[in-house]
């Protein structure tokens, strides 16, 4: 197939949007706020323990003084975590110490700052509305940049040296090559629709899906061999993988598992409430927080529903053997015996806003509004 530049015509923005053009630059660390304003952390140790858990760390980032700014975004990729504000600073903290690696302001709407993505050894992708910027994740630095063809709906997946695989918020979904410039090496166009959850590569196929209801799955490289089929609502929430089987939650309240290789359906779930929150595969398990109504846990092979709803949890923050860590909507932890959905213990965090689920370890890394980031994880099994 022949590359191309994307010809795709380009959306009218808003006077509002156009102000929301990132410019990136380097910046000395931002200023820190004074010691009362991190008074109170997250968790307090006796807290910690009386719930059997232990604090790893607690990092004050420093927000911009006299400026309102707070968190508004929180992801763990690699060894890093990284945090985005609302006065478009972009702080990388080391996820086992707690030690910020570096800091560099992005000017913008946060709405405008994607979630990292790997693209090389020390390197990470991020996208705004215009531009796609490759960073050094151990400094923080610019290595290249690039103008994106279109604004992007959702976060990037990068296959390193192959594609940048990105939803458009106009009318399609397109495969680009991994480093600018540019080329369009295949997409799909939907008319009148968009692209905002993000997709999914399992057993050698990128799997998307749209707000009008339609899924695909395509060959990452070409865009060939693939399959499409129309589900019953919106497909807005991330796609999650569990092997050979993607788990996609839908507006029509179904959570339908589709085979990536053929996009056949074993099993179709509905339940009640509002599916827009990915699954969680942990094991044999599938957790499914349906909001309105809390977290239910279904056989991941059949669809079957095991325990729920419990009511009340928002999010799956992380799991240790037979104990999961979720989310209130008051943003406090419990934990929960993962066999039963039985609440086994509790604890209360001060102003906790933003947690990052952990599939491959039981810390559950948490974030204020106010600038104070936390690692905890349990001292034992219950």
């Amino acid at each position: 197939m022949k590359r191309t530049k994307v010809t795709r015509p380009k959306i009218i923005w808003s006077a509002a949007a156009v102000c929301a053009v990132l410019v990136l630059s380097l910046v000395p660390a931002v200023q820190a706020r004074t010691p009362a304003a991190y008074a109170a952390p997250l968790i307090s140790r006796a807290a910690a323990r009386a719930a059997d858990l232990k604090v790893r760390w607690q990092t004050p980032i420093g927000l911009s003084r006299g400026k309102h700014d707070r968190v508004v975004n929180l992801w763990h990729v690699g060894s890093l975590v990284y945090v985005v504000t609302s006065r478009g600073y972009l702080v990388a903290i080391n996820a086992s110490s707690g030690t910020i690696r570096w800091t560099r302001q992005i000017h913008g709407l946060k709405a405008t700052i994607s979630r990292p993505a790997i693209s090389g050894p020390h390197q990470v992708v991020i996208l705004s509305s215009t531009t796609a910027y490759y960073i050094n994740s151990r400094t923080g630095a610019d290595q290249t940049k690039a103008e994106l063809p279109f604004p992007p709906g959702t976060h990037p997946v990068l296959i390193p040296a192959s594609r940048l695989l990105v939803g458009s918020l106009n009318e399609g979904f397109d495969a680009l090559s991994a480093v600018p410039p540019f080329f369009t090496e295949w997409s799909e166009d939907s008319p009148g629709d968009s692209f905002t959850s993000t997709p999914v590569v399992a057993a050698g196929t990128v799997i998307f899906g749209s707000r009008l209801g339609y899924l695909w799955g395509r060959e990452p490289a070409t865009g060939n061999h693939g399959w499409k089929r129309k589900l019953g609502g919106a497909i807005t929430a991330p796609i999650t993988s569990g092997d050979s089987l993607v788990f996609v939650p839908c507006r029509d309240n179904n959570l339908y598992a589709v085979d990536a290789q053929s996009g056949v359906s074993p099993w179709v779930t509905h339940l009640p409430g509002r599916l827009i929150h990915r699954a969680a595969v942990s094991g044999k398990i599938l957790l499914v927080c349906s909001a309105g109504k809390g977290l239910y846990a279904l056989n991941a092979a059949t669809g079957k529903i095991l325990w729920g709803p419990v009511a009340g949890i928002t999010r799956i923050a992380a799991r240790k053997r037979n104990t999961l860590y979720a989310v209130t909507a008051g943003g406090n932890l419990k934990m929960l015996n993962a066999a039963s959905g039985r609440v086994i213990d509790g604890v209360r965090l001060n102003g906790a806003r933003f947690f990052i689920y952990n599939s491959a370890s039981p810390v559950v890394f948490i974030a204020s509004r106010a600038g104070r980031v936390a690692a905890i994880a349990p001292r034992r099994q219950w």
